[in-house]
């Protein structure tokens, strides 16, 4: 078995005893360490296959991680008006259940992990959430299926709505199901529908609005090359609000999907999109596009832009236009850096109420073996609102242990 050590430079132990929340800092950390440690020799014992094998169809496996987080500006608050810094600690153990691999046309993957979330200073946030994503997918020779259900549980404040000394708990659960019909050669029809609901539970619920979102795609694709498809479509959405606007959207859109460039490949649609909802109508262009573009076999960028209808936490109207763009880097076998840059315009359909969230991240992955692996980021927000109160600065350093086997 392998030997594993901890070793603490001989002034960051100084200067931890001269500062209490360095001190506080340098703890929580060497827990950390302590914890991957604990997973690293899990890992050596572990054998080289998944935790259970279920004959030839499927495999179990466990999929753990333990994190350290310093967050600056934990209830995203305006500087000088409640802001709060804090040390997160999380330890979030999970299991992924794969069945089917090559055996049948059918796969099915289930994935659920349980977080334990500790704060250094503020215990009364201290918190358990649940998540499980469960996937499926079939293929036959002209007709394939996709459908996919969460439930998520979360525990924080952010652009949408935040407490000044305190966090919201939200619940999401959404569903997912899409089927595509090769009619012939040339034609393929692809329809869908999709869920997704946020509702808030807590001490503060009654506050904010829960909010059910409905759309069904409708597409047919034309094989313009053997490697690019034309799209012509139409989305029929509606947004029921608890207390509030409830609306409906109507999409007529065309795009493009398949590689657009040798080493360009993508799914991008623009459309036509009318809102109409009790008290406000309107029409604006949608957008919706997922570019890969692979540089070389070590360097790869992803742009994803999105421009769409939906509703605030408040329950009145949103336009939401999205862009995010992230590059992923590997060194070698064993190291990976990433980055990732995001923008957010919201309007408020009913109100002058605007915000712009800029969000830049950078991560670093050390893979140890094929069980084990160390991450470290860096993630910068800030959230630009005409009220004042939703206007924040957020820095977050965050250090993590994965566990796979």
């Amino acid at each position: 078995m392998r030997s594993i050590w901890v070793i603490l430079p001989y002034n960051l132990v100084d200067l931890a005893q001269e500062s209490p929340k360095l001190r506080v800092m340098t703890k929580v950390i060497f827990n950390t360490v302590v914890v991957s440690s604990f997973f690293a020799i899990a890992a050596n014992f572990a054998i080289a296959g998944p935790l259970v094998t279920i004959g030839d169809v499927g495999t179990v496996s466990f999929d753990g991680s333990a994190s350290v987080k310093m967050d600056d500006n934990i209830f995203r608050q305006e500087k000088g008006k409640g802001k709060v810094d804090d040390i997160v600690m999380t330890f979030s153990p999970g299991l992924i259940a794969t069945l089917g691999r090559d055996s049948s046309n059918l796969d099915i993957n289930l994935s659920t992990s349980f977080d334990f979330v500790r704060y250094q200073d503020k215990g009364d946030l201290d918190s358990e959430l649940f998540h499980i994503l469960g996937e499926a997918a079939y293929r036959a020779s002209r007709l394939a299926v996709f459908a996919s259900a969460n439930y998520d549980e979360s525990k924080s404040n952010n652009e949408l709505a935040n407490r000044n000394g305190d966090l919201l708990e939200r619940e999401n659960t959404g569903f997912s199901i899409k089927g595509e019909y090769t009619l012939s050669p040339k034609f393929s029809a692809k329809v869908g529908l999709n869920f997704d609901e946020i509702a808030y539970v807590g001490s503060y619920a009654a506050d904010y609005q829960d909010r059910k979102n409905r759309t069904v795609p409708i597409d047919i694709f034309y094989e313009l090359t053997p490697k690019l498809d034309l799209s012509v479509g139409y989305t029929n959405g509606d947004i029921d609000v608890e207390n509030g606007d409830d609306a409906t959207r109507d999409d007529f859109n065309v795009g493009l999907r398949g590689q657009l460039l040798p080493k360009l490949v993508g799914d991008f649609k623009i459309g036509y999109n009318q809102y109409d909802s009790d008290s406000y109508k309107t029409a604006s262009m949608s957008l919706k596009g997922d570019f890969s573009w692979t540089i070389s076999s070590k360097l790869t960028h992803r742009l994803n832009i999105f421009r769409n209808f939906d509703a605030s936490a408040t329950g009145t109207g949103t336009q939401e236009t999205k862009v995010r763009f992230s590059t992923n880097y590997l060194l070698n076998s064993k190291v990976s850096l990433s980055g990732r840059m995001g923008y957010t315009i919201r309007d408020y359909l009913s109100s002058s109420r605007e915000d712009n969230l800029l969000t830049i991240s950078f991560n670093g992955n050390y893979r140890i073996n094929t069980n084990w692996s160390v991450n470290a980021g860096y993630t910068f927000s800030t959230n630009d609102s005409t009220i004042a109160s939703s206007s924040y600065d957020n820095n977050i350093f965050t250090l993590s242990a994965l566990l796979s086997y």
